[in-house]
């Protein structure tokens, strides 16, 4: 008797995108206290009453965007708000390319493991790309630092502005923002900001390859202060560098170091081979 084939069911990436956008819009429609509670300050505000602003989990409930709040490895105790790197174009586009560092992507290793993480990052990015957020929505953030994008990247400046935004209404928090597409931060600056810098944010530069540090457009320069790159191993065998003295992240605790939150003459735990060149820190980081 001839035995039945099994067929595999390919799932396209887009409709995985699309369920997980719809698993997390119906957890978030769950938290209905919470939406309610923002939505009565929401309506206060604008009817011109005096209201306290959301706090980060009633701005989860009535937008349907979600911080990470449980980090772990060297982001344990970090706030961070992410996308997902698979519903970012520019991110498939590198990752199909197969060189750089985006073909060692931490990010995507990780969201495969969990789904919750891939599907609020997926409606992240819907929702960030796509409108503005308005000002009165904008939560107060409670925490000391808060990381942009542990896991994807910009798609466009409406999503830079509204990461802008987050960070001008809370100055008390120091911001690391991490990017591959700087473009999209000036756009925001220069469109909506008149190419002022906050100062509560550190703009870090990720390099696209592994052991070669990204070079710096100079259009860019006036807001971009930090640049990290990743190294192998190989490397320092092949250049004969001592990896002791190279290596200045650790990648052991963001929230004890902080070196990425603040500027380069922060006095950070980890003073270590502190690298400054024309006002820039070079961060480096062994590749796990």
């Amino acid at each position: 008797m001839k035995k039945n084939s099994v067929k595999k069911v390919t799932v396209n990436e887009n409709e995985k995108l699309e369920t997980a956008k719809q698993h997390a819009r119906d957890k978030q429609m769950a938290k209905t206290k919470l939406y309610q509670k923002a939505e009565a300050k929401v309506k206060a505000f604008n009817e011109g009453n005096l209201a306290d602003r959301l706090t980060v989990e009633e701005f989860e409930a009535y937008t349907g965007i979600m911080f990470s709040h449980s980090m772990s490895g060297k982001m344990l105790g970090v706030l961070a708000i992410s996308t997902n790197c698979k519903a970012n174009p520019y991110c498939k586009a590198r990752l199909a390319n197969g060189e750089g560092i985006c073909a060692s992507c931490f990010a995507q290793k990780t969201e495969k493991h969990y789904y919750e993480l891939y599907a609020n990052t997926a409606l992240n990015a819907e929702i960030l790309s796509t409108k503005i957020i308005p000002w009165e929505l904008i939560p107060e953030i409670n925490t000391d630092m808060v990381r942009i994008e542990s896991f994807g990247d910009l798609i466009n400046p409406t999503q830079a502005e509204n990461y802008l935004r987050i960070i001008i209404k809370n100055p008390n928090v120091r911001f690391g923002w991490w990017t591959k597409n700087p473009n999209f931060v000036h756009i925001a600056l220069r469109d909506y900001h008149n190419g002022e810098v906050p100062e509560n944010v550190q703009f870090v530069l990720s390099s696209l390859h592994l052991n070669e540090e990204a070079k710096i457009n100079p259009k860019f320069k006036y807001f971009i202060s930090k640049v990290f790159t990743v190294y192998t191993p190989c490397y320092f065998n092949a250049m004969n560098i001592d990896m002791e003295s190279f290596i200045n992240c650790g990648a052991r605790s963001c929230k004890k170091c902080q070196r990425c939150y603040h500027k380069a003459d922060y006095n950070v735990a980890n003073k270590q081979n502190t690298i400054i060149v024309d006002g820039v820190e070079y961060i480096r980081e062994l590749l796990k």
